[in-house]
């Protein structure tokens, strides 16, 4: 089962391996100098099933906590978010990526009061890195490298009986964005719920889940 959409989406359980995949064509994204609803429109979705493999080799990432922000990660390319190129990026224990620098309140996991700028979110919510692991890496050569940042045994904050581990995957040239999910054999209860998708501050339509 899987039931997911953009923030604000419902996330009763984990039950297979998915990756979400978000492509981005800049030509037509970027034709507007104001975001609208209309400019999301160069957004293309999918999902698939795979199996999941955990990231070996990486750099650590210290937000294996409660509430963590990372300092600045290095993409190792230029990647296109929104009309505007990126090359470092900055994450979140609260299961997102922001492409501007965080301060201690940009951990807020609640999307009625999102955080300012722009970010990507895998799995959006009050979680805890506790007992676990955060690391990235960038791998092949240009112009087809791709960054990747791993989530790993992170929990939901107050509940230790289960764990998810996801990650994000960059995709240099194309600018294609990837989510991808482990299946883990505990959903850590029947009314949980994430965010999952992309924020842009300079839109107002997409700041309410």
């Amino acid at each position: 089962m899987k039931n997911l959409s953009f923030l604000g989406a419902s996330l009763p359980r984990i039950l297979l391996f998915f990756a979400l995949f978000i492509l981005i064509s800049p030509e037509l994204y970027c034709q507007d100098s104001q975001l609208t609803n209309t400019s999301y429109s160069a957004y293309a979705l999918s999902t698939n099933s795979q199996s999941f493999s955990y990231l070996s080799g990486g750099t650590g990432v210290s937000i294996n906590g409660d509430d963590k922000t990372s300092g600045s990660i290095p993409l190792g390319f230029t990647f296109k978010f929104a009309c505007v190129d990126y090359t470092n990026v900055y994450a979140s224990s609260n299961g997102f990526l922001s492409f501007l620098a965080l301060g201690f309140f940009d951990s807020n996991y609640n999307n009625s009061s999102a955080p300012t700028g722009k970010f990507l979110a895998p799995f959006w919510d009050d979680l805890d890195g506790t007992g676990g692991t955060a690391s990235y890496k960038t791998e092949g050569v240009a112009p087809g490298r791709v960054f990747s940042i791993e989530w790993k045994n992170w929990k939901r904050s107050g509940n230790s009986s289960s764990s998810i581990s996801f990650q994000i995957k960059l995709y240099e040239g194309t600018n294609a964005i990837q989510y991808i999910y482990k299946q883990e054999s505990a959903s850590g209860g029947n009314n949980i719920s994430a965010s999952i998708g992309l924020y842009d501050d300079n839109d107002s339509s997409k700041k309410d889940g």
